[in-house]
């Protein structure tokens, strides 16, 4: 393997190595997150947002990087475009450099599998959270009328299917 070749993979494999790193943090942000909304406290939920973005931002860049050195890899081989991804191009290596290309993505796919669970998990929340605050909105707004609702008395007001209200002790 030329000089070249071998910066490049090396270039990759640290590009790999740091991808796996953000990503394992980027999962520890997702249970904070997750945290953050499942006990309603919006401030550390939008201090999380933010370290959340910063590490997004990051993954983007690196992402490219790791694009870019795969289709430089790809194009020493002589391979189509199509055929940089990690897989294909650890075929084209010598053993021990394969073997080392292997395991950063299996690393990688391993840490992927559960962020996006987790991720849609908190995005029902998110999605849970937005329609309660928007039928709060509303119904504050006058827009909508609650289906009940409670005085400083402790008496509570039902509307009734005639649209007459009801008052029950509570």
């Amino acid at each position: 393997m030329n000089e070249t070749l071998r910066d490049t993979l090396n270039r990759l494999l640290t590009v790999l190595d740091e991808l796996d790193r953000l990503y394992r943090a980027l999962h520890e942000v997702l249970e904070s997150e997750r945290t953050a909304l499942t006990a309603a406290c919006l401030a550390d939920f939008l201090v999380v947002s933010e370290r959340k973005e910063a590490l997004l931002n990051r993954l983007k860049e690196l992402d490219a990087c790791r694009v870019r050195q795969t289709g430089q890899l790809a194009a020493a081989f002589d391979l189509p475009p199509t055929h940089a991804d990690i897989s294909r191009l650890a075929g084209h290596l010598p053993p021990a450099e394969a073997g080392w290309l292997r395991a950063r993505g299996e690393r990688l796919t391993a840490t992927l599998a559960p962020i996006g669970d987790l991720n849609g998990a908190n995005r029902e929340l998110m999605e849970a959270f937005r329609g309660f605050a928007e039928n709060a909105l509303q119904v504050l707004q006058g827009l909508k009328r609650p289906a009940s609702t409670y005085h400083r008395n402790a008496r509570m007001r039902s509307a009734s299917r005639g649209g007459a209200l009801l008052v029950n002790e509570v």
